[in-house]
């Protein structure tokens, strides 16, 4: 099943099986598929990028892929798997070209191997990555230069007037991607003022999905709790009440123990804007009665905060300036936050 824990290590593949394949017009074909990954349409068979790997390979070695051949198949079924490396930036360029090759192993020259048929498909829609499944695509006998343009395809010649004739599916393991339309959004704007339309996205997005990118969710909500406005901070905090309960224990203390480092440049520190807001958000009726999740975690993450900001500072150790080491607004936050929690303790996991 799908793997419920957190991304901690970079990867960024997309794997590529090609299922069905149909040609009416050539004659005992013995058909090879040839893929390569494009950031441009001039050349319809010029190289693509260096994406692909070579079974047993660990680094991408190669700017094409083939299948295995199916001899004398018009409608040949294929069980290959194709490992790509995928770009770590979206371009809207970037597309798949399936080249269809005849291949004459006995031929008195050596193997010869003729183009016999064409097939492309973009990789990013929007900057967001195609979604995993199957996919049909017409088959063209022949590409113009710039082929991926509009006014161009009415040069491109196809075959049976576009029917869908291959087709493929696709899997992609990425850190970078999800496949998640709510992650999606709100990751590519997180870096624009838009992020704060698109923080409550992060509430409904595919729970496994939110496990697997839940150390970038929270800090990007603690970001977003220090540095934008009240409302989109308030909306942040809600957020980050819905995805913690997905994650389990064991997860959330690796989190606070290695992962976490306080949260850079902005001017309010995260332990006294999460217990602000945590305690605005339970005094509010409808959210005074919060599902279970790990009350500890908030904690931790205070008490580490504290310590950061004490230690760059300069103050930790001194004994003297205990008492200025917060706000006194964060005094009676916490004084509050224990009052309010004490009165919910049935919600104590």
């Amino acid at each position: 099943g799908p793997k419920q824990s957190a991304c901690l290590s970079y990867v960024n593949l997309m794997y590529i099986y090609p299922q069905n394949l149909r040609f009416s017009k050539v004659k005992n074909p013995n058909i090879v598929i040839q893929i390569s990954l494009r950031d441009e349409d001039l050349d319809p068979n010029g190289e693509g990028r260096k994406a692909f790997y070579i079974r047993g390979e660990n680094s991408p070695n190669e700017t094409y892929a083939h299948t295995s051949a199916m001899f004398h198949e018009k409608r040949p079924s294929f069980s290959d798997e194709i490992k790509i490396q995928l770009p770590y930036a979206p371009n809207p360029n970037t597309h798949l070209m399936f080249t269809f090759l005849d291949v004459k192993p006995n031929s008195k020259k050596g193997k010869e191997e003729t183009i016999i048929g064409y097939a492309f498909m973009p990789i990013f829609k929007q900057k967001a990555i195609i979604k995993d499944g199957e996919y049909n695509l017409p088959i063209a006998t022949q590409l113009v230069p710039n082929y991926r343009k509009a006014e161009e395809l009415r040069f491109i010649k196809w075959s049976d007037i576009r029917k869908s004739m291959f087709s493929f599916k696709i899997k992609t393991v990425s850190t970078i991607f999800p496949q998640d339309d709510n992650l999606q959004v709100f990751l590519e704007s997180f870096t624009s003022e838009s992020v704060e339309r698109f923080v409550s996205n992060v509430r409904h997005c595919n729970k496994t999905l939110g496990i697997n990118y839940f150390p970038v969710l929270i800090n990007e909500l603690f970001y977003i709790i220090c540095d934008k406005s009240e409302n989109a901070a308030r909306e942040a905090f809600v957020s980050l009440l819905t995805i913690l309960p997905w994650i389990n224990h064991a997860q959330l203390l690796s989190y606070v123990t290695h992962l976490f480092r306080g949260v850079k440049n902005v001017k309010k520190s995260i332990h006294e804007e999460l217990f602000r807001h945590w305690i605005a958000i339970f005094a509010e009726s409808k959210y005074s009665s919060l599902p279970e999740y790990p009350h500890w975690f908030l904690f931790e993450i205070a008490i580490k905060s504290i310590v950061i900001t004490t230690s760059n500072s300069g103050d930790l150790g001194k004994t003297e300036s205990k008492s200025a080491r917060c706000s006194s607004q964060f005094y009676k936050s916490t004084q509050g936050l224990l009052v309010l929690l004490l009165k919910n303790s049935r919600s104590w996991k």
